[in-house]
């Protein structure tokens, strides 16, 4: 009898001292069981992966970038907007923490420069929401 430890299940404690020569799958055929296993693979597949393997998938993703639209912008926009909403209050304490060390790292003339841009999305915030409530 095996018995799953571990976040993903893949540390297996042997009970009844059975040996356990063979790659256990725990949860074979349950969502989270196979998710755990692909997750291993993907580990063991990527630990053997050569440089240029595994630049391709960023390749991928530049290019997948270059193709956004300004809809798909905007709709992202729109989703990280809303996640934004739905954080907690300690998840934005740590997101602007977070902010607020970059911010401190930054020269002078590029603060000015980023405070210049805040105002200006501020302001044009307040009128798109002015616009919005009508």
């Amino acid at each position: 009898l095996l018995r799953a430890t571990g976040e993903s299940g893949l540390n297996v404690q042997l009970v009844d001292n059975i040996p356990l020569n063979v790659p256990h799958r725990r949860d074979a055929g349950t969502a989270e069981g196979e998710k755990a296993y692909a997750r291993e693979r993907m580990r063991e597949t990527r630990a053997n992966m050569t440089p240029q393997e595994k630049e391709r998938p960023l390749q991928k993703r530049r290019e997948q970038n270059v193709k956004m639209t300004p809809e798909k912008k905007a709709a992202r926009a729109k989703y990280d907007r809303e996640r934004r909403l739905k954080m907690t209050e300690e998840q934005k304490q740590a997101r602007l923490a977070g902010k607020r060390e970059s911010w401190k790292n930054r020269d002078e003339a590029k603060k000015e420069e980023d405070r210049a841009r805040v105002r200006k999305n501020y302001e044009n915030s307040k009128k798109r929401d002015k616009k919005n409530k009508k």
